[in-house]
């Protein structure tokens, strides 16, 4: 047992360091080709940035997509992938990059429990969906194009980029009463900070990427960059952060929930970006959150058993106390 643990540990380290290597020799390429065709080596970075991976969904995501109804819309003549349980009020549940609708299972049953309609979509280039290049702003019209069709949406839990993708499409013009945000990040130029970090790109190759980013997109790519979004929005939001998130830094919420009227910010501790969406207080709070009118946001009551308040700019942040995990002090 302990030779198998150890092959599959070295298989694991041997994997990882192959995978950094070739990133590295993309990188090296891009850069090199960035001095020789400026215009081709961002258009090459930009198809590397916006590429998709799938990766195979587990049992009890399985189990519930054989249970669901299958529908397909459509989005810039591409097929896009969305499932539903029960019959009620809609609640729409919306992955993040590289997610899958299916991700967000364990918030299914409680919510059906309570009378409501479940929505999963998979964002184009994700999933069952097709494609396998998007961007923020595709995926944000994937959100509002699911929203539309099955709205107006009672509300909308959402995690990491779904919920930047999320605030977009209410921008748009999608209708949604109460919001739960997991994770969530806020300025797009962290995710380009980090892809250049991970390829090596040079100092000259990130300026002219920059600049590409923003003619292609233009007020948008500004929009996102600020918290002009946030500020306009009336949506009740409820946002959970762990402070050991290692792909989304918790600070990033911490400082969206000063520019959004009416929210809440609760962090928690030890569970990092994935694992949050299992947690039983996490999925408990949210369903309450999602299901109660009477709740609201900066205002909701803490259960009993782990939870305490800090004031922080007159928004309501509190840390749950995970059944494994400690509380951060105060």
């Amino acid at each position: 047992m302990k030779t198998k643990t150890r092959f599959a540990s070295l298989k694991k380290r041997t994997n990882d360091r192959l995978l950094t290597l070739s990133l590295r020799l993309t990188g090296l390429g891009l850069n090199v080709v960035n001095y020789l065709a400026p215009k081709l080596s961002v258009e090459w970075g930009y198809t590397l940035f916006g590429k998709t991976h799938r990766y195979a969904p587990q049992k009890p995501e399985l189990a519930w997509r054989e249970k669901a109804h299958h529908h397909t819309l459509w989005q810039g003549g591409k097929k896009l992938s969305v499932l539903s349980w029960g019959h009620g009020p809609s609640i729409l549940l919306v992955h993040g990059w590289n997610g899958r609708g299916t991700q967000l299972t364990p918030f299914i049953a409680p919510l059906l429990e309570r009378g409501y309609q479940v929505i999963a979509m998979d964002a184009l280039s994700h999933g069952l969906s097709e494609g396998n290049h998007t961007n923020l702003f595709h995926f944000s019209e994937s959100v509002r194009t699911v929203g539309t069709a099955f709205g107006p949406l009672s509300g909308v839990l959402a995690h990491s980029m779904g919920g930047a993708a999320t605030t977009l499409a209410i921008d748009s013009g999608m209708e949604a009463n109460r919001l739960v945000f997991i994770a969530p990040p806020v300025n797009p130029i962290n995710w380009v900070h980090q892809f250049s970090k991970t390829l090596g790109l040079s100092r000259r190759m990130v300026q002219h990427f920059h600049h590409y980013l923003a003619e292609r997109f233009g007020r948008r790519w500004q929009q996102v960059q600020t918290f002009e979004l946030q500020s306009k929005m009336q949506n009740k939001l409820l946002i959970f952060h762990d402070t050991e998130d290692r792909e989304v830094p918790f600070q990033a919420s911490q400082e969206q929930v000063k520019y959004w009227n009416d929210s809440q910010l609760i962090l928690t501790q030890g569970l990092g970006h994935f694992r949050i969406l299992q947690d039983p207080k996490v999925i408990a709070h949210s369903i309450k959150f999602l299901t109660d009118p009477g709740l609201e946001a900066s205002r909701s009551e803490p259960s009993k058993g782990g939870y305490f308040h800090e004031k922080t700019n007159e928004e309501n942040i509190q840390t749950i106390q995970s059944p494994m995990d400690s509380l951060i002090p105060a």
